[in-house]
């Protein structure tokens, strides 16, 4: 189980240039078991900033392309906890992540008047790079811990497709899908989403 809690702020530049912060603070309870029926449970805290940034560039005919960049730093604090046969105790992870990218995108009016309804399709080209990412978990022995780490750094490739649209004046349904490939060949994946956005 998590809670989470956090805040962000827009900054939009009188030539359309953006700026987006976030910041987020996770509280969690986790629960692990296993065949023998030991357990494993611990308490930990996350938290999580993204700074993003991006210029628009007009083509013409509703088309934009929006060359951005991003960092995003994460910490968990794990802790240790017993399962009934062996400590196992959690390095503090720490992530830092940097993209850069571009978003090309083509925006159609929905109705008339000097603010329509937008309906707007894009293609989003990122390339990533990990700067950390390097967790340890030991657990204990007779001969003392015994440590195991993994190595999560490194660069991949993302591509995202999606359809935003403003159904309403202060609402929005978007909907994405897409494939990131990790350069060393060892890995990939696949995601969508899909919600509903609204503003007061």
């Amino acid at each position: 189980d998590g809670y989470s809690i956090g805040a962000y702020w827009t900054h939009f530049g009188a030539s359309g240039w953006y700026l987006d912060g976030v910041v987020q603070g996770t509280w969690f309870d986790a629960e692990a078991d296993s065949k023998r029926q030991f357990k494993l449970n611990r308490d930990g805290f996350g938290f999580a900033a993204s700074l993003e940034g991006g210029y628009p560039i007009a083509l013409g005919n509703g088309w934009t392309i929006e060359p951005q960049a991003q960092l995003i730093y994460q910490t968990l604090v794990n802790g240790s906890g017993h399962d009934g046969a062996a400590l196992v105790r959690f390095s503090d992870v720490e992530s830092l992540a940097g993209r850069i990218g571009a978003r090309l995108a083509k925006g159609w009016a929905l109705d008339e008047g000097p603010r329509p309804r937008m309906l707007t399709a894009w293609l989003k080209a990122s390339l990533w790079n990990e700067f950390l990412g390097d967790p340890k978990t030991s657990f204990s022995s007779a001969s003392g811990m015994i440590p195991f780490r993994s190595d999560l750094g490194g660069a991949w490739g993302e591509v995202r497709v999606g359809v935003d649209s403003q159904i309403a004046r202060n609402a929005a349904l978007y909907a994405s899908a897409g494939y990131s490939v990790g350069f060393d060949g060892r890995s990939h994946a696949y995601d969508g989403r899909l919600g509903v956005k609204v503003t007061w």
